[in-house]
């Protein structure tokens, strides 16, 4: 079912069912429409990412949980749990600064992953206009053997 056919569903539930049974239908409806990964406005290659993160470019963000992110991480990179993101944002909102057209780049765990894309997509809705999404995320990073931080 797409989008379209689940507001049609919508529509013609609430005509004929009622609010409450809609409400039901709907979260069931939901639940089991698979999850489509949103696409990145801006995807960078390994190469660039490695670029970013040794020359300091920017700020690199870990969509990962804090304990993968404790365990081990890209150097420079900031703990920002996709999971989290209400408390990620009020913690670094700081960092994040008021400048939304700063360079921010997200990755997570691997190509699969779409906590980089929820995370971006949260980060375009406050405002932020400059991000970029490194698909490889971690596991492409230890492949290739490069410095890794542990800790916060």
């Amino acid at each position: 079912m797409n989008r379209t056919d689940a507001c049609a569903f919508l529509v013609l539930s609430c005509l004929s069912l009622g609010i409450g049974t809609v409400v039901d239908g709907v979260r069931k409806t939901f639940e089991i429409m698979p999850a489509k990964r949103v696409e990145s406005a801006h995807e960078l290659s390994f190469e660039q990412f490695r670029d970013r993160v040794q020359a300091k470019s920017g700020l690199i963000l870990d969509a990962r949980s804090r304990e993968d992110f404790r365990m081990g991480h890209v150097p420079g990179a900031l703990a920002f749990p996709a999971s989290y993101f209400e408390g990620s944002y009020l913690r670094l909102g700081q960092k994040l600064g008021a400048d939304k057209s700063q360079p921010i780049v997200i990755y997570c765990v691997d190509a699969e992953c779409g906590s980089a894309d929820s995370v971006r997509r949260k980060l375009a809705n406050q405002g932020f206009t400059r991000l970029a999404v490194f698909r490889g995320g971690w596991q492409a990073w230890q492949k290739a053997a490069l410095p890794e931080e542990t800790g916060e």
